[in-house]
């Protein structure tokens, strides 16, 4: 997961109140310390993830694995039939 730009806090506030039904945001902690997270929006039996990320030091533990195999499951849980990756970022 790139960091790409810095997405105001207002923006997920914004998704969550609008999708209050369907977005869920998960957080990956070392400790108390987020380290990696993810907005996911589910639609019938689709769930996507639009955006992941974590912290750069943090990478070498990689948090991001732990994040998708938590939204996977939860999506499983759920019944979701599909689980869209979202984009992906250029090169990587």
């Amino acid at each position: 997961m790139k960091t790409l730009a810095r997405i105001p806090k207002s923006a997920f506030e914004e998704i969550l109140r609008q999708f209050r039904e369907s977005a869920l945001v998960y957080v990956v902690r070392h400790g108390t310390r987020p380290v990696a997270a993810g907005l996911t929006l589910a639609y019938r039996t689709t769930v996507e993830l639009p955006w992941a990320s974590s912290l750069r030091e943090y990478r070498p533990l990689c948090p991001n694995y732990l994040l998708y195999w938590t939204i996977m499951q939860h999506a499983i849980e759920q019944r979701a039939h599909t689980f869209d990756f979202g984009r992906s970022t250029p090169d990587d």
